[in-house]
């Protein structure tokens, strides 16, 4: 919340670069219970951008979010807002490459954050799906109604073939991997 100010202005010119974003200081009713809406938010996100400064590492709810993004395996894409120690951040933080905002003008780095995220969006964007999907299914205990049919199979089986050939980040979850499989499985019992 103390870089409020830099990280609207950053949520503005991405939205002015018309990127869709969603921002947990804006895209949160009054009412709801915040962390359930912020972690809808990372699942639904194709990149996890972090603004890294002193408060944000101190924070225990930034520290849950990183986690969960780590977790789904989200591409994290970290932004230096304001100097910060190295050693007192998650690990997931300290070894990605920093989009450095503090050491240059605002304008001039943010192309840079703009080439990340657009990186390779065709597999992340499917990251997205494959994973929002696989969850479904999880959460109805995994029954068929919810796996692929042949084509989307056929789709999915390529993005995660390719994704696993080249290293492709993100890389696809343990839950992915076995929405395919099972989908595979229930498509050869029906034939």
């Amino acid at each position: 919340r103390k870089d409020g100010d830099f990280a609207r202005n950053l949520n503005t010119k991405l939205q002015e670069t018309d990127k869709m974003t969603w921002f947990d200081q804006e895209s949160i009713s009054t009412g709801v219970d915040f962390e359930k809406e912020i972690y809808k938010g990372i699942e639904s996100s194709d990149n996890f951008l972090f603004v890294i400064s002193p408060d944000s590492i101190e924070s225990e709810y930034c520290e849950r979010e990183v986690e969960y993004a780590e977790s789904l395996n989200k591409r994290l894409i970290t932004i230096l807002c304001r100097k910060t120690d190295p050693l007192t951040m998650p690990e997931a933080l300290r070894v990605i490459n920093w989009i450095d905002f503090e050491n240059n003008k605002f304008d001039a780095i943010f192309h840079e954050l703009i080439q990340a995220i657009d990186l390779d969006r065709g597999h992340s964007h499917q990251h997205t799906i494959m994973q929002q999907r696989a969850m479904e299914w999880n959460e109805n205990q995994r029954i068929e109604d919810f796996l692929l049919n042949k084509t989307a199979y056929i789709n999915s089986q390529k993005w995660l073939d390719d994704a696993l050939k080249t290293n492709k980040k993100p890389i696809p979850t343990d839950l992915q991997k076995d929405y395919i499989g099972d989908s595979q499985n229930a498509i050869a019992l029906a034939e």
